[in-house]
């Protein structure tokens, strides 16, 4: 799926949301929800799914900053 729509949101001005030396950057990407109800929430192959986007939306964010 070709993706047209991207936002980040760098809470750098919210230290609430993040331990001392660290940060927080959300990611607000529209998606069709069929793909995720394939999986049991919280499983295995949801959480592996998961953690594969949020790479790749890190090496997005890095690569056009």
């Amino acid at each position: 799926m070709e993706q047209g729509i991207i936002r980040f949101m760098n809470h750098v001005h919210d230290p609430s949301h993040y331990p001392k030396g660290k940060g927080v950057i959300t990611t607000w990407i529209p998606t069709d929800y069929s793909f995720w109800e394939q999986f049991t929430y919280q499983s295995e192959a949801y959480r592996s799914e998961k953690e594969l986007a949020g790479k790749k939306m890190l090496t997005f964010y890095i690569n056009i900053g």
